[in-house]
């Protein structure tokens, strides 16, 4: 086991940017592929709770508590464990510990629409809740969403990174968190083949607050009280 599990340092010095480009790939993807689901998830729950509201707000609003009460970090690893690794598992893992987040601020959002003058007409004429919801809610939640999307991604790949330090990610796959879990695991840092170790730390760490950058510019963009001030 040990013998096949040989060192970074030895094996890819001569190759490291190459891998660490290949690991970029299988972060960006598992990051994207993971906000998108929390995404889908966490917009469904917020719109249902805000249009709805009373029993419905309730139970999803206390289903929504509970999750984000829960710490994300040891909660994903006991999901990770539990569902064992692989791909989709890193990524099914990550997208139900970041959906909470996005459903409180969903929810907020369409609380304040359902009572605008346009939702109330669409509803006294005798259209459909599905038909309010697509067409007169969710465009206008569009801009919430692609940037609370962009922060998630940032998350994301933080996350991803940490269980594969913690050896339950994609280990088929060498991600930038592998490359620095596989540093570790071979005392690269002893030896002093940083090439191992700090290029996969410092583009997790740039890709990082790149993402929450965009998504607070973004967000100051597309929301109009925070363009006042």
């Amino acid at each position: 086991m040990e013998s096949k599990r040989t060192s970074l340092g030895e094996r890819f010095e001569k190759t490291a940017p190459a891998l660490l480009v290949y690991g970029a790939r299988v972060s960006l993807i598992i990051g994207f592929a993971a906000s998108g689901f929390a995404m889908v998830l966490g917009t469904t729950i917020g719109v249902a709770a805000g249009y709805y509201g009373r029993f419905v707000d309730r139970a999803l609003s206390w289903i929504t508590n509970f999750f984000l009460v829960i710490p994300w970090l040891p909660f994903v690893l006991v999901i990770a464990s539990v569902l064992g690794r692989g791909f989709w598992t890193t990524v099914l893992a990550i997208a139900i510990v970041s959906w909470p987040t996005t459903a409180r601020v969903v929810r907020a959002k369409v609380l304040s629409l359902r009572t605008l003058g346009y939702v109330q007409r669409a509803r006294a004429i005798g259209a459909s809740d599905g038909h309010i919801m697509t067409r007169h809610v969710l465009p206008v939640l569009g801009p919430l969403i692609f940037a609370n999307t962009i922060l998630t991604v940032s998350n994301s790949i933080f996350t991803e990174s940490f269980l594969a330090f913690f050896g339950l990610g994609d280990t088929s796959q060498p991600s930038w968190g592998q490359m620095i879990e596989n540093s570790w695991y071979n005392l690269d840092v002893l030896r002093g083949a940083w090439w191992a170790f700090l290029p996969p730390g410092i583009c997790i760490t740039a890709l990082v607050l790149a993402f929450t950058m965009v998504s607070h510019v973004l967000e100051e963009i597309l929301n109009p009280r925070l363009r006042k001030r």
